[in-house]
C-alpha cells in the first residue's frame, strides 16, 4: 500500500477488542506512533501486537504504547494526540471524546477509517474498488451477511467475503488482502455487516447498497431513545448517492424523520442529507481524496441520494409457495432449510441486495452475472449460523435437518440455540417459529439488560419462562413470572424437567397418560404428538457471566450434551 500515516500519534481506543487489534496493526504499519487505550489492561493482545511491544521495549522506542487502563483525557496532551480511532465497544459519551471535540482532534471509527484505507489503497495500486453491501437493523444482521455471502459466492463469477462486524474486522481484511511483500487479493465483494457502535462515525464508508432490516428498542444503555438509536442506523447512507440503493421495510421509511429524503413519500427533498449537497471531495487522512468511483464522478460524486426500494416484510406481503429471482423461479419455499418468519425476511432482503449488487456491477470493469440454478442450490444449503435456532442434540449427535423443518416424524424434545438473540424483538421472532398447539416452548432468557421492555414476552399461553441472571427478577416481574434463577445452568435444569414432563418423557405425568392413549391411526398419533422446545433465547447481553454470546451459546450446547440421548 501507497499510504503513509508517518509523523502522526494515533490513540487506539478499544484497543483490546478484535477490531481494536487489528486497528493497532494497520496503524502500525501504516508509519503511525500508536498508543494503546483500553479500560480492560488484562484483554489479551495479539501475537503481532505483543511482539511489537517487545520489540519496542527492547529498541527504547516509543512507537507502540501500551497506556492500558487508562481511557482519560489526558492522553491526548501527554502523547500529542493528532487523531483519535475507535473500536465499536467504546461509547463515544467519555470524557476523553468530549476532550478531543474540544481540542479539534479529528475522531474516526474503526470501520470508516479502514474503508476509506481499502478504497485509496485500490486507487493507488491502479484496481478496481470492490462493489460493497452494507448490512445493519436490530436483528438478523449476521444471518443476512452470512446469506448474501453464500449467494455471491455459489451463483456467480466473483467472490465475496463477510466483514466488519459479522467475519473479518475491516482492518484485518486490509491486513490479510494488502500484504507487504505480495500482490494485493482483495475479493470484488465485501458484504459488511455494520452494528449501530460502527456507525455513529461515518465520513468514508459507502455502500453500493445499503440495507436497513429492522429496528427495535435496543442498546437503550447507549442511546437516549429509538429515535437517536435509528439515527445511527441510518448513517449508512451517509456518503451513497443516486446510483446507490438503498434497502428498508416501509416502518424505516416513515420513521427516518431526521432524513427528509428518505422520509418523504415522494422523495424529493433536493440534494444530499437532510435536503444539502455533499461535495464530493473529502479531506483525507491520507491527502485529498476522490473516492474509489470513476472519472466521470470526480466533480460531485455525492450530490445525490440513493434510490429507494421498499422490502415488504411477511406481514405486509406473505411468503409465496415459489422463491423468485427477477420473478424467475427458483424453488419451494419449503426448500429453504431456515426456520421462522424473521428469516423469510431476512431471505428477502439478500435476494434484493444481490439482485441490487448484480445491477451495480455494470458500473465496474467486472459484471456480476447470477446463475440460477446455482443460487437455487446456494439457498437449498444454506444452514444459517451458530448460536441462531441453532439446534443441539443430547449426547452431542449431529442434527437432522428435517428435526428444524417439518413437524412430520418430529421428536419430542427439541433444543434450540438462540444466543445470538439479544433483543426482545429477536426473541419474539424465534417464538412464532412455533404456532402450533402442541408445540409448548420453555424459555431461558436473561443475562444483562439493554433498556428494552421485557412485558411483549408474557402472556403467551404456549410458552413458559424460566428468567435467569442479572436481569432475571426484571423479567419476571414484567412477565408475571414466578421463579428466578441464579444462572443459566440452574434455569436449563428446570426447562429441561419441566419440558419433559409436558412431553409425557418423565413418568407419572399427565402428558405421559395422554399420549398413552390409543389413537386409530399410526399416522394421527405422528401429527398429534407433543413437542417441547428448549430455547435459549435471552433478549439480553451475556456480559453478566459470559465474555460474549458465543460462550453463552456454547455453554447452552454443553448442557444439552450432557442430557442422555
Amino acid at each position: 500500500m501507497d499510504l503513509s500515516l508517518s509523523g502522526k500519534n494515533i490513540l487506539i481506543c478499544g484497543a483490546g477488542g478484535l477490531s481494536g487489534r487489528s486497528l493497532a496493526q494497520l496503524c502500525l504499519r501504516l508509519g503511525a506512533r500508536v498508543i494503546l487505550s483500553d479500560r480492560n489492561a488484562e484483554a489479551d493482545l495479539n501475537d503481532a501486537l505483543n511482539a511489537a511491544l517487545r520489540e519496542a521495549k527492547h529498541d527504547g522506542s516509543d512507537r507502540l504504547v501500551d497506556a492500558r487502563p487508562r481511557e482519560d483525557r489526558d492522553l491526548l496532551s501527554e502523547y500529542q494526540i493528532d487523531m483519535v480511532i475507535t473500536g465499536p465497544g467504546v461509547p463515544l459519551s467519555g470524557d476523553l471524546f468530549a476532550a478531543a471535540g474540544e481540542a479539534s482532534i479529528k475522531i474516526r471509527g474503526e470501520n470508516d477509517f479502514a474503508s476509506e484505507v481499502i478504497a485509496l489503497a485500490c486507487e493507488r495500486a491502479m484496481l478496481p474498488a470492490p462493489l460493497i453491501a452494507g448490512v445493519t437493523g436490530t436483528d438478523g444482521k449476521s444471518t443476512t451477511v452470512a446469506m448474501l455471502e453464500r449467494l455471491v459466492n455459489q451463483a456467480t463469477g466473483l467472490r465475496a467475503i463477510a466483514c466488519g462486524n459479522y467475519g473479518l474486522p475491516l482492518s484485518q481484511l486490509v491486513l490479510d488482502c494488502f500484504p507487504e511483500d505480495g500482490p494485493a487479493t482483495l475479493p470484488p465483494v465485501l458484504v459488511v455487516e455494520c452494528s449501530s457502535f460502527q456507525l455513529e462515525l461515518v465520513e468514508s464508508f459507502h455502500p453500493d447498497v445499503a440495507v436497513v432490516l429492522n429496528i427495535a428498542d435496543d442498546h437503550l444503555d447507549r442511546y437516549v431513545d429509538r429515535r437517536s438509536y435509528l439515527n445511527a442506523k441510518l448513517n449508512i447512507v451517509n456518503r451513497q448517492n443516486e446510483r446507490d440503493v438503498f434497502l428498508a421495510p416501509q416502518s424505516i421509511y416513515e420513521q427516518a424523520v431526521d432524513r427528509p429524503y428518505l422520509h418523504s413519500q415522494s422523495g424529493a427533498a433536493a440534494g444530499g442529507l437532510n435536503g444539502g449537497g455533499v461535495e464530493s471531495r473529502v479531506q483525507s487522512d491520507f491527502g485529498d481524496f476522490d473516492g474509489p468511483r470513476d472519472a466521470a464522478d470526480t466533480v460531485q460524486v455525492h450530490s445525490g441520494r440513493p434510490r429507494r426500494i421498499v422490502v415488504p416484510t411477511v406481514n405486509e406481503e406473505p411468503v409465496p409457495d415459489t422463491l423468485r429471482y427477477r420473478e424467475r423461479e427458483l424453488l419451494p419455499a419449503a426448500d429453504f432449510p431456515l426456520p421462522g418468519i424473521h428469516n423469510q425476511e431476512n431471505l428477502r432482503f439478500a435476494l434484493k441486495a444481490l439482485e441490487c449488487l448484480e445491477d451495480a456491477s455494470v458500473h465496474y470493469l467486472r459484471g456480476m452475472h447470477v446463475n440460477l440454478e446455482r443460487l437455487a442450490t446456494a439457498l437449498r444449503n444454506f444452514r444459517g449460523l451458530p448460536h441462531r435456532m441453532e439446534i443441539c442434540v443430547p449426547g452431542g449427535a449431529e442434527p437432522a435437518v428435517d428435526e428444524r423443518v417439518r413437524n412430520d416424524g418430529r421428536p419430542s424434545m427439541l433444543y434450540l440455540n438462540d444466543s445470538k438473540a439479544t433483543t426482545v424483538q429477536a426473541v419474539v421472532a424465534a417464538l412464532a417459529s412455533f404456532p402450533e398447539a402442541q408445540q409448548r416452548v420453555f424459555l431461558l432468557c436473561g443475562g444483562r439488560a439493554k433498556g428494552a421492555d421485557f412485558g411483549e414476552l408474557g402472556g403467551r399461553e404456549n410458552v413458559e419462562l424460566f428468567p435467569y441472571g442479572e436481569a432475571g427478577a426484571q423479567i419476571a416481574e414484567r412477565t408475571g413470572t414466578n421463579a428466578v434463577f441464579a444462572d443459566l445452568e440452574s434455569a436449563f435444569i428446570a426447562a429441561n424437567q419441566a419440558a419433559r414432563a409436558w412431553a409425557g418423557l418423565e413418568p407419572n405425568s399427565k402428558a405421559a397418560e395422554d399420549n398413552s392413549d390409543s389413537l386409530k391411526d399410526s399416522e394421527k398419533h405422528s401429527q398429534s404428538k407433543r413437542q417441547a422446545i428448549v430455547l435459549l433465547s435471552p433478549a439480553c447481553a451475556s456480559y453478566d457471566a459470559y465474555s460474549s454470546y458465543q460462550s453463552r451459546g456454547e455453554h447452552f450446547r454443553e448442557l444439552v450434551e450432557r442430557c442422555p440421548s
